[in-house]
């Protein structure tokens, strides 16, 4: 289903800058929202979390449309 050929074809710089932007956003959300507790600890704050996770699912969203080759879908 993965065509190595796609591999060859994804732009390696653009998707190391979108990840470079992308952890210095999630490095802005950790300290913004990081929450100090009484007793000494803390914890990053709800939106972290999500965020962390709005970027798993676009990771998955990009591998899968890697994945899928557009003239298969062209032809139906």
């Amino acid at each position: 289903m993965f065509e190595r050929r796609l591999y060859f074809h994804v732009d390696w710089l653009l998707l190391g800058a979108v990840l470079l932007i992308t952890s210095i956003g999630l490095a802005m959300i950790y300290s913004t929202t990081y929450v100090r507790l009484p007793d000494g600890t803390g914890r990053p704050g709800r939106e972290f979390m999500t965020q962390v996770y709005a970027l798993g699912l676009g990771g998955i969203a990009l591998v899968a449309c890697l994945m899928i080759d557009y003239r298969k879908l062209a032809e139906h």
